[in-house]
C-alpha cells in the first residue's frame, strides 16, 4: 500500500482507512475512514500518500479520472475515528507539500499549482 513516515512509524492507506503502524509496539491502527474515490464506486488505490506532522494534513494522490488528489486533517490526538473525514479534492496528475500550509499540484496541463490548505491556488507556475 501507499504509505509516508512518520516518527517512530509509518502512516498508509489500506481498503477506506487511514492507518498508523508503530515500529516500537508493533501496533496496528486505524485512524480514520476515507471515502472512496472515482466513477466506478469501487475503491480507488492510493498512488501515493504525503503527511504534513506540523499541520496534521495528510494528501492521498489517485490514479483515477486521469489523476486526482485528496487532502485531509488528521485526528492529532492519534485516537481512531469511525467517521468519513471530509477532504479537499482535485485533479492533478500529483501533490506534495512544499511549505508549512502550502501543496504543490501537477496539473493535466502540465502545470505547477501552489495550494493554499482550503484548495485555493495561490500561484501558477
Amino acid at each position: 500500500p501507499a504509505f509516508t513516515p512518520i516518527s517512530g512509524g509509518v502512516l498508509f492507506v489500506k481498503d477506506r482507512y487511514v492507518r498508523s503502524f508503530d515500529y516500537g509496539s508493533g501496533k496496528d491502527t486505524a485512524l480514520m475512514s476515507i471515502r472512496r474515490s472515482g466513477n466506478s464506486g469501487g475503491p480507488a488505490v492510493a498512488r501515493s500518500v504525503h503527511y504534513n506532522e506540523q499541520e496534521n494534513m495528510l494528501l492521498v494522490c489517485h490514479d483515477t479520472d486521469g489523476g486526482s488528489y485528496e487532502l485531509y486533517s488528521v485526528p492529532r490526538d492519534g485516537r481512531s475515528s469511525d467517521q468519513s473525514q471530509e477532504c479537499k479534492r482535485g485533479a492533478g496528475s500529483s501533490a506534495v507539500f512544499v511549505a508549512r500550509q502550502r501543496f504543490a499540484v501537477l496539473d493535466k496541463n502540465r502545470q505547477i499549482l501552489i495550494k493554499n490548505f482550503q484548495n485555493e491556488v495561490t500561484k501558477k507556475c
